[in-house]
C-alpha cells in the first residue's frame, strides 16, 4: 500500500485476465520499475477469494497500478504525468484488447473509490480526467 492519502489507480477491467495476465503483468512492472510516474507508485496484482455465492465466476482479479498524486508536483506535472499515464493504457489496450479503469483511492476513507474513466477503445478525455483529479484532491 503506497503512504499517498491520494492515489490514482489504473487497474485491468474484468477477472478473466489469465491469457493476458503475462503481457499485463510485464508492462506494468516496466512502467513502475522505470518511474515513468513522477512519484511513487506500486504494482498491484492480487487474484480474490472466490464468492462461494457465485461459484461459477472467476473470482475478482486487481492488476494494475497504483499511483501516488500526493508528492507527483505542481497541476502542470501531474497533467502531463497523467497524459503520459493515459497514452501508455492506449498501447496497452492496443496489444492486449484490454480495457483499463481509472479510479481514485483514499488512504483514510478506504472504502471509498471514485470510478473516473476506462481507456481502451473509446478515446479518453485526458483534461476531464485532470480536472476530476484535481477536484477530488483538494
Amino acid at each position: 500500500m503506497l503512504p499517498d492519502e491520494n492515489v490514482l489507480a489504473a487497474y485491468a477491467i474484468g477477472n478473466d485476465l489469465a491469457d493476458v495476465a503475462p503481457v499485463l503483468r510485464e508492462r506494468f512492472q516496466q512502467f513502475v520499475a522505470e518511474k515513468r510516474w513522477p512519484s511513487k507508485a506500486l504494482f498491484v496484482d492480487q487474484v480474490h477469494a472466490p464468492d462461494p455465492t457465485f461459484p461459477d465466476w472467476p473470482p475478482d482479479w486487481d492488476m494494475g497500478p497504483n499511483l501516488g498524486l500526493d508528492e507527483v508536483g505542481d497541476s502542470a506535472r501531474r497533467s502531463a504525468a497523467v497524459k503520459h499515464l493515459v497514452e501508455f493504457l492506449v498501447k496497452l489496450h492496443d496489444e492486449s484488447g484490454r480495457e483499463f479503469g481509472l479510479f481514485m483511492c483514499f488512504r483514510s476513507k478506504p472504502w471509498l473509490q471514485e470510478e473516473l474513466l476506462s481507456v481502451g477503445a473509446e478515446p479518453a478525455d485526458v483534461a476531464w480526467l485532470n480536472g476530476a483529479i484535481a477536484r477530488l484532491i483538494k
